[in-house]
């Protein structure tokens, strides 16, 4: 919890194989969680799954602006992180539907 700390991602993925786990992350997450809701619950999840990214998006940026830090490299990532958040609320609307479908065997 102490702000001054720094955290780095070091594994290095291509951009398919990053894409491709946001996806199979974000679907074995739903299925996960749907497995555990009433049925209506399910169904919300999956009407309102598609708008995900954009939610996504702007906490990111509400994140990075708050603290002043990295506002360079958000902006300049903003596609790529705009397509990583559609490929995650993919995978969710297709984990609440059809469930985990073998993603969270995927999952690195």
């Amino acid at each position: 919890m102490d702000p001054s700390i720094v955290v780095f991602h070091t594994k290095i993925f291509s951009f398919w194989e990053f894409l491709t786990q946001r996806y199979h992350f974000g679907r074995s997450f739903a299925a996960d969680r749907g497995a555990r809701s009433s049925l209506p619950t399910r169904m919300f999840f999956v009407v309102f799954s598609p708008f995900l990214s954009p939610l996504f998006l702007l906490r990111y940026a509400k994140y990075f602006l708050g603290k002043r830090r990295f506002i360079k490299e958000f902006i300049t990532t903003l596609p790529l992180q705009a397509i990583f958040a559609i490929a995650w609320s993919m995978g969710e609307f297709f984990g609440y539907a059809f469930g985990d479908g073998g993603s969270s065997q995927r999952v690195k």
